[in-house]
């Protein structure tokens, strides 16, 4: 074992011990129906008047932890086999069918002596494959990012029997995960419920930017996505510091489109911009004082960015550019192809919310190294906006959550800690330094990596470094999984976080993440309330991307109707939608 391993070791032991210490049950312990485990009777040892040198012997004792005794052990005897719905990266379909085949999940099954059958959705209908499933009620032993889909929330799919509740599941057989929750109070109030429930096992993310990659203590994910500037049109134009208010934004375009009539100013596409707006950073958007979908204010009171009168300011400045030709003008059906092709053409002035995997693609093309960028301000000397991407480093939507069809729900919670452990953390982050274990002719064929250098940097073996990690986003999911159930590696897993101009761009984003008061924490609603909002919001949301679509191509007059869509918004309901997550937002603040 080298240097860093040791010390990520010795760390992860230490973390361990004191999260049995102080969120173990001592004591009797649970049965497998997951009952509460009951707490120790005082010892009549105790109680008795004993030598001074038995009282130090049993004061050396360590306190039973309340785990099975098989709990952290592998491989699990009695060859289980477990089913597992989990989304695939569409990417990884170029050289595997499932995820039976990718090189971490299969050292996962030689370690843990558990296999998994993968059932994975249709690319591009997850969501509907979800709902089938559900409404069927043939469920698998386990789910992952279910909770994207079930939007009535875990507390009430434990109340219908889809889920199973996994508290003292976990308390019982997961020391790995129980001592990450309890190593900080900030972790605890991310991954339960008000009603107490753990919300599945969540994946951790680690080895932020500021911890040189070598430490295994979870933090905040560092940001990976952003605003990028094209340099040869701001070279051309005359432009020597990257934009970052709206009126420099719309400068820029305008020079942008007369030095080459052809160019895209502003591209977006798919999830960053089809229905006008990016979700996930925000951009241009939160120049206005308020987010693409619930956000709290300066008083600490929810409000929802597009039910509020700053929105019309907003689609009047995208309808504005539509005009003028600064956004594409199919932008509501734009596909990744068609926008690939613009940019790597040269075509494409900036990007919004794009992350470092199409800039990596640009170098590996031989085009000059984008400039980042900041989501813009309203006028020069603003502070900088109050939403944007940021985490907490705990992400409960990509939880391994266990269903009421899981026969032995014990195994699970076994084969899900050992992703907790520091060797489920190398292998689902890096795959595999050992092998062969690939059939021969495989395309993919192991090692995937020798070890990590002074720096923490893996150093993965040829066939993913060549031609700058091209590849990678194909490999990304073969050989390793870049989210699910496990202590993530944010930073050093991913060679593109390490690379020159993209770590940058991270520290640059990252920078702005303090000032994003308006973010809302992981709230959680009561089983009647996520029911209640889930039919509100269904609603909305397809009115508001209509609507947005709409007057941001001129279809509907801003002007004219804004009123009327404010209106048929508050008559949805959108009042009710509000209050439960404030009251949610009050809840969370008490944990």
């Amino acid at each position: 074992m080298n240097g860093s391993k040791k010390i990520l070791a010795a760390l992860l032991i230490l973390c361990m011990l004191a999260g049995m210490l102080v969120g173990c049950k001592g004591g009797g312990k649970p049965n497998n129906s997951g009952a509460e485990s009951s707490k120790a009777a005082p010892s009549e040892s105790s109680k008795a008047a004993e030598s001074s040198k038995q009282e130090e012997a049993e004061s050396k004792e360590e306190p039973e932890s309340g785990f099975d005794e098989l709990a952290g052990v592998y491989p699990i005897e009695g060859g289980y086999t477990l089913s597992y719905w989990v989304p695939i990266a569409s990417a990884s379909l170029n050289y595997i069918t499932d995820y039976s085949e990718n090189i971490a999940y299969q050292k996962r099954a030689e370690v843990t002596g558990v296999d998994v059958t993968f059932v994975h959705p249709p690319v591009g209908s997850e969501k509907e494959n979800f709902n089938l499933m559900i409404s069927g009620g043939e469920y698998t032993d386990l789910i992952e990012q279910g909770l994207n889909y079930y939007a009535e929330g875990y507390d009430a799919g434990i109340e219908k029997g889809v889920f199973i509740r996994m508290n003292e599941l976990i308390e019982k057989y997961a020391p790995a995960y129980l001592a990450i929750v309890n190593s900080d109070e900030y972790i605890r109030k991310q991954v339960y419920t008000d009603n107490g429930n753990m919300i599945g096992m969540a994946m951790m993310t680690t080895d932020y930017t500021d911890q040189g990659g070598k430490n295994l203590t979870v933090s905040k994910e560092n940001p990976w996505l952003g605003v990028w500037w094209n340099p040869t049109y701001m070279e051309a134009c005359g432009i020597t510091e990257v934009p970052d208010t709206v009126p420099e934004w719309t400068e820029a375009f305008k020079a942008f489109k007369e030095y080459d009539p052809e160019c895209t100013p502003l591209l977006f596409w798919g999830n960053y911009g089809n229905k006008g707006y990016d979700p996930t950073n925000g951009a241009v958007f939160t120049a206005f004082g308020i987010a693409p979908t619930f956000y709290q204010d300066d008083d600490g009171h929810v409000q929802y960015g597009f039910w509020r009168e700053e929105y019309k300011d907003y689609l009047k400045l995208m309808h504005s550019w539509y005009e003028a030709g600064y956004i594409p003008a199919d932008f509501s059906t734009i596909d990744g192809t068609t926008a690939k092709t613009i940019w790597l053409n040269g075509k494409a002035g900036c990007f919004w919310s794009d992350g470092t995997a199409n800039q990596l693609v640009m170098i590996n093309a031989g085009m000059p190294r984008w400039e980042p960028g900041v989501n813009p301000t309203l006028n020069e000397g603003d502070p900088p906006v109050k939403w944007g991407y940021s985490t907490t480093g705990v992400y409960t939507s990509y939880s391994g959550i266990i269903t009421s069809a899981c026969e032995n729900p014990d195994i699970a919670v076994r084969w899900l800690d050992w992703g907790y452990t520091e060797d489920g953390y190398y292998c689902m982050n890096f795959g595999r330094s050992d092998g062969p274990v690939s059939e021969e002719g495989a395309t993919i064929m192991t090692p995937t990596y020798t070890g990590f250098n002074e720096e923490g940097e893996c150093q993965y073996t040829s066939l993913y470094t060549d031609n700058a990690f091209a590849l990678w986003d194909s490999y990304n999911q073969v050989i390793r999984r870049h989210n699910g159930p496990h202590l993530k590696s944010d930073r050093r897993s991913n060679p593109r976080r390490m690379m020159e101009n993209l770590e940058v761009a991270r520290e640059l984003w990252d920078s702005l993440t303090p000032y994003h008061t308006q973010k809302l924490p992981n709230i959680t609603l009561t089983a009647e309330e996520g029911k209640e909002s889930s039919a509100i919001m269904a609603d909305v949301e397809t009115y508001v991307a209509e609507m947005t679509t709409g007057f941001i191509n001129g279809t509907y007059d801003i002007d004219a109707k804004f009123d009327e869509y404010m209106a048929k918004i508050e008559g949805m309901n959108i009042k009710r939608a509000l209050e439960v997550r404030e009251a949610a937002l009050a809840r969370y603040n008490a944990r």
